[in-house]
């Protein structure tokens, strides 16, 4: 299912695409666990499910996945792991889309150490997200 999924979202078929996402990671959540590294793999795809979400609009929806995908992949990958930290720059990103600064710099503050996500602050108010 999961190969069917990527031939769809090469094809640009994003409804079929979405909807066989969906049902791999929540197969693969119930049958392996939510920690399972199937499982967050699956999630770390869903990461950019997450970003066609909102570039739809459906913040709320790409915010609840990513920020569930960054808190297993970190209890169960680490939080300096290539797909933790992924994850980690989507949510930044989506927090950022919507305007929430202070979820925004708590991302950042958490990550600070890792100095691998791209945050910057310039002048308290001023936020500039790089890719």
């Amino acid at each position: 299912m999961a190969s069917l999924a990527l031939t769809y979202r090469k094809q640009s078929r994003w409804k079929k695409a979405e909807g066989l996402e969906v049902q791999v990671m929540e197969i693969r959540m119930r049958v392996l666990g939510n920690e399972h590294p199937d499982t967050l793999q699956s999630m770390t795809s869903m990461a950019s499910l997450a970003l066609k979400y909102r570039k739809r609009g459906w913040w709320k929806e790409a915010e609840r996945l990513l920020e569930s995908a960054l808190e297993a992949s970190k209890r169960v990958l680490g939080k300096e792991h290539p797909n933790t930290l992924k994850i980690t720059e989507n949510l930044a990103s989506i927090y950022i889309s919507q305007g929430k600064i202070d979820e925004f710099v708590e991302l950042r503050e958490q990550n600070r150490p890792l100095n691998t996500v791209g945050f910057h602050i310039y002048g308290g108010s001023d936020v500039y997200y790089e890719d």
